[in-house]
């Protein structure tokens, strides 16, 4: 298929994926070199690649075990950096998160312009981000409730430590610059999308903070590599290595982590068809419907199939209310165990964990999950018509989609 004149035709008018060679870009990657990025240091160009945006392509290619890039620890935006900046003054430390902390260490350089020596890497950060914190209230409305409430929670905190560091500013009389609602969104954004896990060490000991590393952050996410990073202490640069090869020419992914699409879309703006780690949570109390409950109490009442109040009690002894959840695999194993202690006849439960894999298979329980999924189905909201941003870490947008589709699976 697609060998003729008309699949050829397709593929000369398919987009293409192309060197990135903007200004700014340039004259990032010249003060990477200036400052002790080598050719040897990075096997991978930042390229325009079509959906993704920018990314970065394999020079060469690329084994597994290798390091992808190292950046001279002394390009590294970490807390270190921040304890030595006028910054330290506000006091910050327990009042606001980590991340809202080196989100005003980055506005602190912005505002010094070209007298910051980040100047050359912030001036190639987006200028915005398709996180859910710049949807409209109606958009955030219209998301799955998980993947709803985890952005409205997010939301809120950004609120209040936007206006905390307000008070602090005033409260010290710090020359800070401007510091708008949209100024604090841009800043706690790039350091959501961008950080990675980063050592500090203080009189206190070494613990994990966050960092943004120069370059790195142009990496884009698949769950299907696996990626590590680290501080080479002989080298004082920060390494990731990938795991799993890379031809020459092809896109090197970095993992973000096994992460849902409620957690994709909400951190990083973006959404994965077919996320293997996406899930439906569904409510103990929905489960339990499979005993007879008195909706007014809340407790079990008498049913043919044995002391249900016993039963319940075995559930909850045995570890089998919790994650009650469907995914692409489908039921969860402590929900098919849950059902089929629920189904059992009494005389079993001794030995109900023989039951637990052909679960599926009882009767009763393919009745009572069919039933889970109508309910499930009757709670989901219309679908949409309004469009909302879908894309990658890096702001940019690369199509549109409703806010539920972009969240996939994720409620």
């Amino acid at each position: 298929m697609g060998r003729g004149r008309c699949g050829r035709n397709r593929r000369r008018r398919a987009p293409k994926a192309f060197v990135d060679a903007s200004p700014d870009l340039i004259r990032f990657l010249v003060w990477l070199r200036r400052h002790g990025v080598e050719d040897s240091d990075c096997l991978f160009e930042p390229t325009i690649f079509p959906i993704f945006g920018r990314g970065a392509r394999a020079k060469r290619a690329i084994a597994g075990g290798e390091t992808i890039v190292a950046i001279p620890q002394h390009l590294v935006i970490s807390f270190d950096k921040l304890d030595v900046s006028p910054l330290a003054s506000l006091r910050m430390e327990g009042q606001v998160s980590d991340a809202t902390q080196l989100s005003m260490f980055l506005l602190y350089q912005r505002n010094l312009g070209l007298l910051s020596f980040w100047h050359p890497y912030l001036a190639v950060l987006p200028r915005e981000y398709s996180t859910t914190s710049y949807f409209s209230s109606p958009g955030i409305a219209l998301l799955p409730q998980a993947c709803r409430e985890r952005a409205e929670a997010q939301l809120g905190q950004m609120r209040r430590e936007h206006a905390i560091v307000l008070t602090l500013i005033q409260e010290h009389s710090f020359e800070f610059g401007p510091l708008t609602w949209l100024d604090f969104l841009w800043a706690f954004n790039t350091v959501s999308t961008r950080t990675v896990a980063y050592p500090y060490t203080d009189a206190a000991g070494t613990r994990t903070r966050l960092g943004l590393v120069p370059l790195m952050d142009m990496l884009n996410h698949t769950h299907t590599v696996r990626t590590s990073g680290s501080v080479d202490p002989r080298r004082q640069r920060y390494c990731i290595t990938t795991l799993t090869p890379v031809a020459r020419g092809h896109q090197v992914f970095i993992c973000y982590g096994d992460r849902d699409n409620a957690a994709l879309l909400v951190e990083y703006g973006f959404a994965i068809p077919r996320n293997p780690y996406d899930s439906i949570a569904i409510a103990p109390a929905l489960v339990l419907r499979g005993l007879p409950i008195d909706p007014h109490h809340g407790v079990v009442v008498e049913s043919a199939r044995g002391p249900p109040a016993e039963r319940a009690r075995f559930l909850v002894s045995n570890g089998l209310v919790g994650d009650f959840s469907v995914g692409w695999d489908g039921p969860s194993w402590r929900l098919r165990a849950a059902l089929a202690v629920m189904h059992l006849p009494f005389e079993q439960l001794r030995t109900w964990c023989d039951h637990v894999e052909s679960a599926l298979d009882l009767p009763l329980v393919r009745q009572t999950l069919l039933t889970l999924f109508r309910d499930l189905i009757a709670l989901l909201p219309p679908v949409p018509t309004v469009a909302a941003h879908q894309g990658r870490k890096g702001g940019r947008d690369v199509g549109a989609s409703t806010p539920c589709a972009a969240a996939g699976a994720a409620g």
